[in-house]
């Protein structure tokens, strides 16, 4: 009879043990991704990323300019790109739903449709960033946008609305820190399948990091096939 009487109260003690280590805080759960990312340099940013990870995979909102890249005080986006190391940029993506817009001036700049570019402003209370993830809505394009990352692999997933027509825009050429932060001697970009495509750019760094020449090779897998496939230079579309 004693052991019976005690049995439920040992399950209820054990029960209350579970559900206090289920909701007790991990050290990981303490880590503030915006800290430090105002008025801060190219490679600090919201990124998500994996201890010592080829790709920081995340948002750019500024020109140009010194500790350009991501601010915090901005509230818009110009694209997701996956290389924020010292000197080093490449291959910026932006999903965008709105009237199309090859150029992509300065995000300070107001939203006034296709001559403003490709960027979307932003809604702060929607952006979030933990340990290896961000996610913010892009407000121009009504698309949700989710980052993640592998250890040499930038993973996106993007949300978008019922459109007659939705794309993925790839930059090779974007502003990173500086001015001329980055430059492009070659690219390529091949279609592989209606769901693969794969290419190069061959970056040189500004003129303050000259000795810095690298290629970035690159292979974009998508979930859905696309319809068309079409590009753009300085000569046009």
């Amino acid at each position: 009879m004693k052991i019976k009487r005690l049995l439920p109260v040992l399950v209820a003690s054990l029960s209350a043990c579970l559900a206090a280590t289920a909701i007790e805080k991990q050290p990981v759960d303490y880590v503030d991704l915006f800290i430090g990312t105002s008025n801060s340099r190219w490679m600090l940013g919201p990124y998500a990323q994996l201890p010592m990870g080829m790709v920081q995979l995340g948002p750019d909102n500024q020109g140009d300019v010194w500790m350009g890249g991501y601010e915090y005080s901005l509230s818009n986006i110009s694209g997701f790109s996956h290389l924020h190391a010292w000197t080093m940029g490449g291959l910026m993506m932006m999903p965008t739903t709105a009237d199309l817009a090859l150029s992509n001036p300065s995000t300070d700049s107001p939203y006034l449709g296709a001559n403003a570019g490709y960027h979307s402003r932003i809604l702060k209370e929607r952006e979030k960033a933990s340990p290896g993830y961000y996610s913010v809505y892009l407000y121009d394009h009504e698309v949700q946008a989710e980052l993640t990352a592998t250890t040499h692999c930038g993973v996106h997933r993007y949300t978008f609305p019922e459109r007659k027509e939705s794309r993925i825009l790839m930059d090779l050429l974007f502003p990173t820190e500086w001015d001329y932060g980055f430059r492009l001697t070659d690219a390529r970009i091949r279609r592989v399948s209606n769901t693969e495509i794969e290419g190069y750019a061959q970056c040189q760094s500004g003129p303050w990091s000259d000795w810095n020449e690298y290629m970035l090779h690159f292979v974009v897998r998508f979930s859905k096939p696309f319809r068309q496939l079409n590009g753009w230079n300085a000569e046009g579309i």
